[in-house]
């Protein structure tokens, strides 16, 4: 890592702990999900592994679908790319954030903001900051994220996954696993 780098990184981390929202938090089972954001990063949008996390991502919609969960994904990539066919999933890129703090510009952030979400769900295999300010504002009751080793924003539940374990589908069928488990009050 570069000096900028490591400076901006700092940057980043310092107003992330400044952001946590104080909004209400709550644990929620898998029957108490009305509403679910996916925030993943894609960072070679165009070889054969993206298409594979593409696949993984309409695999995880199908089943949120079947189970009446209101769903939307908000992808990271690297490169500019069209916006996918379904509606409910949402491309960002560097454009869309701050070259120096990846804060949201205020147009994503005001994006982002209209879709309503009980729970919110980081699949990223590493941290993404731009993403971690977005879960960072997310006004969402219930936060999971993969686990990282720099981890920028808070969240209520974190499941480490390693190796070939590491895909969006996964990891999905691992949080709907625990999900199942909670027990409600």
């Amino acid at each position: 890592m570069n000096a900028i780098t490591q400076m901006k990184t700092k940057i980043a981390l310092w107003m992330l702990s400044k952001l946590e929202s104080k909004q209400k938090r709550c644990f929620m089972n898998l029957s108490q999900i009305r509403s679910l954001h996916i925030l993943y990063l894609i960072d070679k949008p165009l070889n054969i592994d993206a298409q594979k996390q593409y696949n993984d991502l309409y695999a995880i919609l199908d089943f949120c679908m079947a189970q009446k969960i209101k769903t939307e994904i908000t992808l990271f990539v690297d490169k500019s790319l069209e916006e996918q066919k379904r509606f409910n999933i949402h491309i960002l890129t560097a454009k869309d954030f701050s070259k120096w703090t990846w804060k949201p510009l205020d147009a994503t952030y005001a994006d982002f903001m209209e879709l309503d979400c009980e729970v919110l769900l980081n699949l990223s295999p590493k941290t993404c900051y731009p993403l971690e300010y977005l879960a960072a504002m997310s006004n969402a009751k219930f936060k999971i994220a993969n686990k990282r080793e720099i981890q920028g924003a808070k969240y209520d539940f974190m499941i480490e996954m390693q190796g070939e374990q590491d895909t969006p589908k996964s990891m999905f069928d691992t949080v709907m696993f625990y999900l199942e488990k909670i027990q409600s009050k």
